[in-house]
């Protein structure tokens, strides 16, 4: 990863262990887990993959059909599809009508900036 990869408040792992982004200094990221400050050099800390989990957490609504077939997660102005380890990610443009949909491979802190870049409002962990 890249220093423009980081924003505050956003998720990234390192070894395993998830954290919260807390500081970049020189190359470096700081966070703290478990009482213990990390020092590591930024491009050892990757992003954690999207999955039903960290959907739920950040308060999506699983929606299914009547038929129990999955057809996704919903914010009240933003809809996610898993599929295959890539997310179909779908925004509404107007109170009807849905805008395009992004197709990509994201990872939590690439949705946490979409979600802001599009609604003005952080995607934080409601549950859980």
């Amino acid at each position: 990863m890249e220093t423009k990869d980081f924003r505050y408040g956003q998720y990234y792992q390192y070894d395993g262990i998830i954290f919260k982004h807390i500081c970049i200094y020189c190359d470096n990221v700081i966070f703290h887990h478990e009482g213990k400050q990390y020092i590591v050099d930024i491009k050892d800390v990757e992003g954690v993959p999207v999955d039903e989990e960290w959907l739920l957490k950040f308060g999506f609504e699983k929606v299914e059909y009547i038929d129990g077939l999955l057809w996704g997660y919903h914010l009240p102005n933003f809809r996610v599809e898993l599929n295959e380890g890539y997310l179909v990610i779908e925004t509404r443009c107007s109170k009807r009508n849905w805008g395009e949909k992004l197709h990509n491979k994201y990872y939590v802190h690439q949705l946490q900036l979409l979600h802001f870049a599009l609604e003005q409002k952080e995607l934080t962990i409601i549950n859980g």
